[in-house]
């Protein structure tokens, strides 16, 4: 009889009441698995990763990240750390491991993609700890370097204005300055960057900084709501004409809410190196060793993508990166416009050698 119970606990939920929530995530929860209330990603990421060699499990920022549910796929060491602190056990899954290759083939069944598009996939719902880790200091660059507190500092200064004095030119030429300056910090401090030559680091500062700067930009004005201000638009309407305007605002509304895979995207664009524009520094510039930016670029696009389906689904990924490329088609045609304006890419050129500058004194 006893034997019995304790198979029961271990391979089957134990039902808990309406509005529990998951201890590792905090997402909503009705069942234990494994000896704790959590939501079925955590049940099936221990499932996966528990009794693996914890050695494969590095956290790049000493063990102290936070974990819920808008970030538990970033670090898999303290997801897999919280887990066993909530009180899941190595020993419940064990007991139950008759079960876990039905629902592993239940689950391929449901969610492979067809066919035809299969070749696709070279792994298609994992990413290694090396990879989590490599998606974790992205994030880690971005969230410390970028460009959001210069966002939310501006827009609180603004506001305490009184309305006739609030986004005048002068302040919006600083705003956006700054706003350039800390998105470029994203790349400057970025380990795969400081691994090109000096040569190559301003190349690629001239080349990617006019998109990828506003691209961050965009994704910062879509966390802040900045372009909901009605006097902000207005503002820039004047400066940038409406049509842009208009174009932004979709481009704004339209991005994934998915902030991981957003700043992964940023990522990806600062190795971008193409000029997609009629924007230059009339300043011929080469790669050293081009091969190498596109060798970074085409591995942050593994980890976005691989990221969108282990996170969502093979589907959701398909449309959401279609979605992107529709977004930056809109942003492109808008460069162009925006690449008209004197004072824009004026600012631009300044930008760029106040960076040049900052790369070559850190490099001597």
């Amino acid at each position: 009889m006893d034997n019995e119970e304790s198979s029961l606990t271990c391979s089957t939920p134990q039902a808990k009441p309406t509005g529990s929530i998951c201890k590792i995530c905090e997402s909503p929860a009705s069942h234990s698995y494994f000896g704790a209330i959590a939501c079925s990603a955590c049940k099936m990421f221990f499932r996966r990763n528990a009794e693996k060699d914890l050695e494969q499990f590095k956290c790049a920022y000493d063990g102290k990240c936070e974990v819920n549910l808008k970030n538990r796929h970033v670090c898999s060491a303290c997801r897999l750390a919280k887990c066993f602190a909530s009180g899941m056990e190595v020993e419940r899954i064990r007991c139950s491991m008759p079960m876990k290759k039905i629902i592993k083939t239940q689950h391929r069944t449901t969610t492979d993609p067809p066919s035809s598009v299969t070749n696709l996939l070279s792994d298609y719902s994992t990413l290694s700890s090396s990879q989590w880790n490599h998606i974790s200091k992205l994030i880690f660059y971005h969230d410390t370097y970028g460009p959001l507190s210069v966002v939310q500092h501006f827009f609180s200064e603004q506001v305490a204005l009184p309305a006739k004095l609030r986004y005048k030119a002068l302040a919006l030429n600083d705003f956006f300055t700054s706003v350039y300056l800390k998105a470029e910090q994203v790349l400057i401090n970025n380990e795969d960057y400081r691994r090109l030559s000096s040569q190559d680091q301003s190349t690629l500062i001239h080349q990617t900084l006019r998109h990828a700067g506003a691209f961050a930009g965009i994704f910062v004005s879509h966390q802040t709501k900045l372009l909901d201000d009605t006097l902000f638009y207005k503002a820039n309407e004047s400066l940038f004409g409406s049509s842009t305007m208009t174009s932004l605002k979709f481009i704004t509304n339209s991005l994934d809410d998915d902030v991981v895979f957003i700043k992964l995207i940023v990522a990806i664009l600062f190795f971008s190196p193409a000029n997609y524009t009629s924007f230059t520094d009339r300043i011929a510039q080469s790669f050293i060793d081009p091969q190498m930016i596109l060798s970074i670029q085409n591995t942050y696009i593994e980890l976005a993508w691989k990221y969108m389906t282990y996170k969502h689904s093979f589907q959701y990924a398909v449309l959401c990166f279609a979605e992107l490329l529709r977004s930056l088609f809109h942003y492109y045609r808008i460069a162009v416009q925006a690449d008209i304006v004197d004072t824009f890419t004026t600012m631009i050129h300044s930008v760029i050698n106040q960076t040049k500058e900052i790369v070559l004194v850190s490099d001597n």
